[in-house]
């Protein structure tokens, strides 16, 4: 079963929606608008936390690294990009630049 089909909508207050977290009376996957917060939207997660729906991402093409919070870093050789010592002249971009369109 898809998550969209556990869905169920509650209007509740922030603190209302806090309440019934603590007393365990919201399920996972409950969506909530809470109405005094911009109506911001809320889902409970499997952890029984309320989550700003903002937050969650789930596009499946975006693959989970890109996700993190901590993103990989590379060197300028690694995705081919001039580093600080092989530096081009402004001189030597405006020629590359006449060469492509006309000068």
């Amino acid at each position: 079963m898809a998550r969209e089909d556990r869905v169920k909508f509650a209007y509740l207050t922030y603190d209302d929606m806090i309440t019934k977290l603590q007393n365990q009376e919201l399920n996972q996957y409950d969506r909530i608008i809470v109405t005094d917060r911009n109506h911001a939207e809320y889902v409970i997660s499997p952890e029984l936390e309320a989550i700003p729906l903002s937050a969650l991402e789930d596009d499946p093409t975006v693959p989970e690294w890109a996700k993190n919070a901590t993103k990989p870093s590379y060197t300028p050789e690694e995705v081919g990009a001039v580093n600080a010592n092989n530096e081009l002249a402004f001189a030597a971009i405006d020629a590359m630049f006449d060469a492509v369109f006309g000068g």
